[in-house]
């Protein structure tokens, strides 16, 4: 993971998807005489012509796709980045759904030699969800502490180089 700094000197198109816990924001720019299309950052982040900002990028270079993990806005200091909260919810829910149907499949299934076969694979698939989802949950914190960090270093309003 990479920090760059970058002004958007020109911006395309800026289009909301999802809604609930899956919103993402796309957009395109120009900055520095390079045009970057297919730019997705998560939830609805203030984006205007002219900002600038200090991004966290999966490779250097790398904004289109997913490659753009968060930022911090020069001018006030906000964040944009993946919910904490949101991945850490859905692997407690996952985790809990694992545990909770073996004991509760008996009185779903009826039969005991189904009722087996059927919670062990459910549980398994949850287990699995809860693994995927504790993943996401460290990755957007270490992602969040390192774009706190940033900020800590570089003063609300500044446009200076770090």
């Amino acid at each position: 993971m990479v920090f760059q700094k970058t002004t958007f000197s020109r911006l395309f198109t800026v289009a909301l998807s999802g809604q609930g816990l899956t919103t993402s924001t796309s957009f395109g720019f120009e900055s520095d005489g390079k045009r970057f299309f297919d730019v997705t950052i998560h939830g609805r982040p203030r984006i205007e012509q002219g900002m600038t900002v200090i991004a966290l990028l999966d490779k250097p270079g790398g904004w289109e796709g997913r490659g753009l993990l968060g930022w911090v806005d020069c001018s006030d200091g906000s964040i944009a980045c993946d919910s904490v909260s949101r991945f850490f919810g859905i692997f407690f829910v996952c985790v809990f759904f694992s545990i909770m149907f073996p004991i509760r499949a008996y009185d779903v299934i009826g039969t005991p030699e189904n009722a087996n076969l059927v919670a062990l694979f459910v549980s398994a698939t949850f287990g699995g969800f809860a693994l995927r989802f504790l993943y996401l949950y460290v990755k957007a914190l270490l992602v969040k502490n390192a774009l706190l960090d940033v900020r800590s270093i570089q003063p609300k309003g500044s446009d200076s180089s770090y």
